[in-house]
C-alpha cells in the first residue's frame, strides 16, 4: 500500500471529501437524573477496517459530540499509529496515512483537524480539504519534544496551537504555534508549575489541558492554567491523589485514593474534600471519569463486576450498576472518554468502540 499524505482509502465507493460541518448536538448531557438511562448505542468494530491494514489499539480521539471518532492503525510490520481510521464521517470508512510515532493527538470540537505532536514539530491534518491537507508546524529546537497540546479555540479546526515541550536539558516550555507562520514559533513562558519552597511531587495524569493538577509531598493538591502558567486553587486531601479525572470545565476532581477502597471530590471552587462513596478493600477501577455537573462519577472496569459501567451518585453514594460494555479479548479497556459536551461515552479496546448515550422512552 502506498504511504503518501495525499492517499485516502475508502471502503465502498470512491468519494471525495465532503466538508464537515459543525454541529449542534442533539444528545442529552449526562446527569444524576438521567444516568441510569446510559447504555450502549453503538460499535464500531475493527474489523471493518480495510484489508492490509490491523488496529493499533483501542485509542482514539472524539470531537465535541462523540459522533466523529479516529482510531489509529497501521499495515503489519510498520509502525502502530501510521494511519488514521475515520469513524462517523459517513456511509464508507476512510483511512489517511499520517506521521508515525505521535500518541499526542486531539480533534478539533467540529471534527474538521486532527492536532498531532512529535519531536521537533507539530502536524495539523485538514479532514475536509481534498489538497493542501497537512500543515506541519515547527517547534523551537529539533529536539523539543511535545508532551501535550490544545487549541486556542477547541471548538473548531483554529489555527492557533499550543504545546508544552520537554527540551533535551530537560526544561519544559509552553509555545504557540500558527498555522499561518509555521515556522516561527513564538515562545509564551518556561519554568512551569513552580511553587516557593516547595517541592512537586507529580503530576496527576489524564488531565486535559490547559488545566494541569499538581501534588506535592505533603499531600497538597494543586490546579494550574496552562494558558498562563497560574495558580488556580490549591486543596489540602492528605495523600497522592494520583488516580483520578476531572470533569470538563476543571471545577471537581474524582479520585481514588492509595488504599483503593474510597472514591473521594475535590470541590476546588469550595477548595474542600470529601469522601462519595467508601469501595472495600483494594477496589481497582481502570478508569474513571466525571460528568460536567460532577454529579455522577463513572467507572469502567470496575474490580468486582470486570467488563462493565458502573456510576455513582455523588450526593448520595448510591452505585449504579449499568451494564456490560462490548467484549475486549484485553482484561482492561485501552481508552474511555467522556465527550466534551458531556453526552457521550466512549470506551476503546483491541476490538473496537462501543459508545454510550442517554437514551430515554417516549
Amino acid at each position: 500500500m502506498a504511504k503518501h499524505l495525499g492517499i485516502w482509502i475508502f471502503v465502498g465507493l470512491l468519494v471525495l471529501v465532503a466538508p464537515v460541518q459543525a454541529q449542534q448536538s442533539g444528545y442529552a448531557v449526562i446527569t444524576a437524573e438521567n444516568i441510569q438511562d446510559l447504555q450502549s448505542v453503538q460499535q464500531f468494530d475493527f474489523a471493518a477496517i480495510p484489508e492490509g491494514l490491523e488496529s493499533a489499539s483501542g485509542l482514539f480521539v472524539i470531537n465535541s459530540d462523540g459522533s466523529k471518532i479516529l482510531t489509529f492503525g497501521n499495515e503489519p510490520g510498520q509502525p502502530p499509529l501510521s494511519f488514521a481510521i475515520l469513524w462517523g464521517y459517513g456511509e464508507d470508512l476512510s483511512v489517511m496515512p499520517i506521521t508515525d510515532s505521535s500518541i499526542f493527538r486531539m480533534l478539533s470540537g467540529d471534527g474538521r483537524c486532527l492536532y498531532a505532536g512529535y519531536q521537533g514539530f507539530v502536524e495539523v491534518y485538514r479532514l475536509d480539504q481534498a489538497e493542501d491537507r497537512v500543515v506541519r508546524m515547527a517547534l523551537n529546537a529539533p529536539t523539543d519534544f511535545v508532551n501535550d497540546l490544545w487549541l486556542q479555540d477547541p471548538a473548531v479546526c483554529g489555527n492557533i496551537v499550543y504545546v508544552e515541550i520537554t527540551d533535551r536539558m530537560g526544561q519544559t516550555a509552553v509555545w504557540q504555534l500558527d498555522v499561518n507562520q509555521p515556522d516561527t514559533p513564538v515562545f509564551v513562558y518556561d519554568q512551569l508549575f513552580v511553587i516557593p519552597d516547595q517541592d512537586a511531587a507529580a503530576r496527576v495524569g489524564r488531565v486535559p489541558p490547559p488545566l494541569a493538577l499538581t501534588m506535592d509531598f505533603d499531600g497538597h493538591l494543586y490546579r494550574w492554567d496552562m494558558n498562563d502558567n497560574t495558580l488556580t486553587a490549591t486543596v489540602s486531601v492528605g495523600e497522592l491523589a494520583m488516580f483520578g479525572a476531572v470533569n470538563q470545565s476543571g471545577t471537581h476532581y474524582v479520585w481514588l485514593n492509595e488504599d483503593y477502597n474510597a472514591l473521594h471530590l475535590v470541590d476546588f471552587e469550595a477548595l474542600s474534600d470529601r469522601e462519595v462513596a467508601s469501595l472495600g478493600e483494594g477496589f481497582y477501577i481502570s478508569h474513571l471519569k466525571l460528568t460536567q455537573n460532577a454529579d455522577v462519577i463513572i467507572g469502567a472496569d470496575p474490580k468486582d463486576r470486570p467488563g462493565t459501567v458502573s456510576a455513582w451518585v455523588v450526593e448520595t453514594g448510591e452505585r449504579i450498576d449499568l451494564g456490560p460494555y462490548r467484549q475486549c479479548d484485553r482484561v482492561q479497556p485501552d481508552l474511555v472518554q467522556l465527550s466534551r459536551d458531556g453526552t457521550t461515552l466512549v470506551i476503546g479496546c483491541d476490538r473496537g468502540l462501543d459508545i454510550w448515550r442517554v437514551v430515554t422512552s417516549e
